[in-house]
């Protein structure tokens, strides 16, 4: 055996799989070969999918979630918030008016042989349809996530963007202004506030999902301009996983991902970038993260994912409790009450360091 769980070996089976609606409508019906998903979710008990079936039509819900590069359809455990299936819904919820491009997740309910088998998401891919279909775009996208871009016919496009970043002084107003005609700046700048507002454990470049046009035209997305997406977002918001690494009060500027972020040790030198910085993360304090608004993305995703997550956790880990749960929200609540006093004063710090 190549190892001791039988989803080491690469193993597939032969399956049917169907799809119903929530008004129990059958959309979607294939023959397909299931695999275990390699993820986090193979160190757990309830592991996910990978289905390689035929593509879905545009009527079933499905389709949003196909991923017609590799003509497969994912089927997600919420990683390590699997156990509360709570913190990207809520995440994704109060920054869906941001600058950064976020998945579509969808919950559902898996039965296999009619045996129910818990909880899990559905997850839009960053696929180069996934974004043309986002922003209406008609020329082909060039995506760089995992380290590397979707079409080698590309790669000139990231590293001309990273060799004038790296070797450049952004300080002087020539070079940022330069650099705003091949970067939303405002987008990076989301993106990195959310991060650390959210005190994503996870955070580095290698995690990084950028995109932009590959031809450049006047028409809104298509500027070709960098912009970024998502990453995953369940290690945040206190989890205990992270071991104390995404708790309320934590530096999350003094990750190892935060010090070797080149884009950020390039545009710090720059004081109108500090400044945007500035007003980004207090914008996040006071707009994005105030208290009625997490207070209500956090009741949402409750009463949407509550039965979920218990019934889940009956399932594959031990008998449980409302209060199993409640005590997890109100833990969600009591961090974003207490962290913008901590990460508006880290983020002074950072730009103070860099004068």
């Amino acid at each position: 055996a190549a190892g001791k769980g039988n989803f080491n070996n690469n193993w597939t089976k032969n399956a049917r799989l169907e799809f119903f609606e929530a008004n129990k409508a059958k959309t979607y019906e294939s023959d397909a070969v299931i695999s275990i998903l390699k993820d986090y979710s193979t160190t757990a008990p309830q592991k996910g999918f990978a289905a390689a079936c035929k593509e879905p039509l545009k009527g079933s819900l499905v389709y949003n979630y196909f991923d017609d590069s590799t003509k497969t359809l994912n089927i997600q455990t919420n990683k390590r918030d699997n156990d509360y299936k709570i913190r990207e819904y809520v995440i994704f919820d109060l920054l869906s008016d941001s600058n950064v491009l976020l998945p579509d997740m969808q919950p559902c309910a898996v039965f296999i042989d009619g045996e129910y088998w818990g909880g899990y998401v559905l997850r839009s891919q960053y696929t180069e349809q996934f974004i043309q279909s986002r922003y209406d775009l008609k020329s082909p996208v060039v995506i760089y996530q995992n380290n590397k871009i979707n079409n080698a016919e590309y790669q000139a496009l990231y590293d001309d963007f990273y060799n004038f970043v790296t070797q450049n002084d952004m300080s002087t107003a020539e070079n940022y202004n330069k650099l705003k005609s091949v970067l939303d700046i405002q987008s990076y700048l989301d993106y990195l506030c959310a991060n650390m507002y959210v005190a994503n454990t996870d955070y580095a470049s290698s995690e990084w999902i950028m995109w932009r046009s590959s031809d450049i035209s006047d028409d809104g997305y298509g500027d070709g301009k960098w912009r970024f997406a998502m990453g995953k977002m369940d290690n945040t918001l206190g989890n205990i996983n992270s071991k104390g690494l995404s708790s309320a009060t934590i530096d999350s500027y003094l990750m190892e991902g935060v010090k070797n972020d080149w884009l950020l040790n390039a545009l710090l030198n720059n004081q109108e970038f500090k400044t945007q910085l500035k007003d980004t993360m207090t914008n996040m304090a006071e707009v994005t993260f105030e208290k009625e608004a997490t207070d209500t993305a956090i009741d949402s995703a409750t009463k949407k994912m509550k039965k979920s997550a218990v019934s889940t956790y009956e399932r594959f880990i031990a008998a449980s409790t409302d209060t199993f749960y409640s005590d997890e929200t109100d833990a969600i609540k009591k961090f974003f009450e207490t962290r913008a006093d901590y990460i508006l004063k880290y983020t002074d710090e950072v730009i103070k360091q860099a004068n």
